[in-house]
C-alpha cells in the first residue's frame, strides 16, 4: 500500500484486506504483532436495542 498524494489501492491490497477481514471474522486471526483484534459492532447498529 502506498501513502501520500499518489496513494492508490491496488488489486493486491484489496486481496490482502479481504483475506485479513475473512480471517479476523472467522477467528483464525486473533492478533497482529501481539496486538489483539477485537470485533465490535458500530454504535449506530446498537441504538434502540
Amino acid at each position: 500500500m502506498n501513502y501520500g498524494n499518489k496513494s492508490i489501492l491496488t488489486k493486491e491490497d484489496k486481496r490482502d484486506l479481504k483475506l485479513l477481514y475473512q480471517k479476523a471474522w472467522n477467528r483464525e486471526l486473533t492478533s497482529i504483532n501481539n496486538t489483539p483484534i477485537y470485533l465490535v459492532k458500530p454504535f449506530h447498529t446498537a441504538v434502540g436495542t
